[in-house]
């Protein structure tokens, strides 16, 4: 008889006299985990760790490294701080169904048996109903979908064929064939090439020996217990089964909990959400911070960057993606100003603008000259009498003692010793000489007097 080509990456195993090798997994070998040497790393399923604590829980503190995390205090809970899991004393949320508006990212819907939660187009996890009778789930451009199928004459679309007999033409060497009807010795007997272009029996090995290479020579049958694998030439990952997780690769602050008889990836939850037990698995949910007692700048604030409390701090909303945020106390004698961004406290030095200093009722003023538009003169010192310029500064009008003030125009106010014809005047110095004195003039523009006659 003879013997098909198995599966890329299985191995021939002996079966005893009289009995047909067969191609076996290496996942099948069941090789005492005491022959194998090394630390099992996360890439091919392991840990990467030798020993643990009571308690501990394994998280992925990078997407290819598993950490320990001690385990909390008593009545303490796991929730997410800063992209890790981490221990503390605040009361779990409430139940919730898990398409529902409590998921960010799914959308909102009732379930029923034989619906299935898919990624489509939205981008969110969502509902898709049952499918009839007979149906199958296909790939309809880039969301599944439900059809029914309708046969195909095409091998490759039938899968792995189970029953049934080899009634087509002789499979080729090409294809794992041997291109032609080759009949063995005895049961269990091995077909191998010995040349280019011929083949060579090798007699069933004893039940549980596989077969090892030699190389150019003949193959033979040897024990597993006698293989030494290093745990670092092995291929595939390590099955729960087995002592490992079933998996090769983590996202940052992954957990690790078991569902049946498997282990299942739990991504990290969002800031300010806990760990809690919902149908008897672990899942993240929004922490209900109404059932516990915990400080106004904590964790548990979405919008709050955590910090103690300190005497004299202010609370404020500080940074380009605002958080509540402790401002602490400044020092004596600083103000609390505005850079325009955020609240600071700095030293006050002084305001060269008299809008920020309010209503002055004593002091001296030693600033600069108050102009004729805010009510001042504009100038540092004025002699004689007022004259306002308009918007310019004012100016001083002066004269002589006893002289007479009059307009000399619609805003100068000048002065002469004698009061001018022009202006009602005599134009000169007359002083009464006596009773029946008479007034004459002297000029176009000046009188005198002369004295009574006899």
């Amino acid at each position: 008889d003879s013997l098909a080509a198995g599966t890329a990456g299985y191995i021939l195993k002996a079966n005893g006299s009289g009995n047909a090798p067969s191609w076996i997994a290496t996942s099948s070998l069941a090789i005492a985990i005491s022959d194998t040497t090394g630390v099992l790393t996360t890439d091919r399923g392991g840990t990467g760790l030798t020993g643990y604590a009571t308690g501990d829980i394994l998280y992925a503190s990078t997407p290819t490294t598993l950490a320990k995390l001690p385990v909390g205090l008593s009545n303490q809970i796991l929730l997410v701080s800063g992209g890790l899991p981490t221990w503390a004393s605040t009361g779990p949320g409430t139940a919730h169904e898990i398409l529902s508006a409590q998921h960010s990212d799914t959308v909102a819907a009732s379930k029923s048996q034989g619906d299935f939660m898919v990624v489509k187009g939205s981008g969110s996890w969502e509902r898709l109903v049952a499918g009839t009778g007979g149906q199958m789930i296909i790939m309809n451009d880039s969301d599944p979908t439900w059809t029914t199928y309708t046969g195909s004459s095409s091998i490759i679309t039938v899968g792995t064929i189970v029953t049934g007999t080899w009634n087509s033409t002789p499979i080729g060497t090409a294809y794992g064939g041997l291109g032609q009807n080759v009949n063995p010795g005895t049961i269990g007997t091995i077909l191998y090439a010995n040349s280019g272009t011929t083949y060579a029996t090798l007699a069933a090995g004893t039940a549980g020996t596989i077969l090892k290479s030699n190389g150019t020579a003949a193959p033979s049958w040897i024990a597993t217990s006698s293989l030494a694998i290093a745990i670092s030439d092995t291929t595939g990952v390590l099955t729960t089964d087995r002592g490992g997780t079933g998996f090769s690769s983590y996202t940052t602050g992954d957990i690790l909990f078991a569902s049946g008889s498997a282990l299942v990836k739990l991504p990290i939850g969002s800031g300010g959400q806990v760990l809690n037990v919902a149908d008897g698995i672990p899942q993240w949910v929004t922490a209900d911070v109404a059932t516990s007692s915990h400080d106004l700048l904590s964790s548990t604030h979405l919008d709050a960057s955590p910090s103690a409390v300190v005497r004299g701090s202010l609370i404020t909303g500080q940074g380009s993606s605002a958080q509540w945020t402790r401002l602490g106390l400044g020092t004596s004698g600083q103000l609390l100003t505005s850079d325009g961004t955020d609240v600071i406290w700095q030293t006050y030095t002084g305001s060269t603008s008299i809008i920020t200093l309010g209503t002055i009722s004593t002091g001296t003023w030693q600033a600069s000259t108050i102009g004729v538009q805010w009510g001042g003169t504009g100038a540092q010192s004025i002699t004689g009498m007022v004259k306002g310029n308009g918007t310019g500064a004012m100016t001083g009008i002066t004269s002589s003692q006893n002289y007479v003030a009059y307009w000399s125009d619609a805003n100068t106010i000048a002065g002469e010793q004698y009061l001018s014809t022009t202006r009602g005047g005599l134009g000169a110095n007359v002083t009464a000489l006596g009773a029946g004195e008479l007034l004459y003039s002297t000029a176009t523009n000046a009188y005198d007097s002369l004295a009574a006659g006899t």
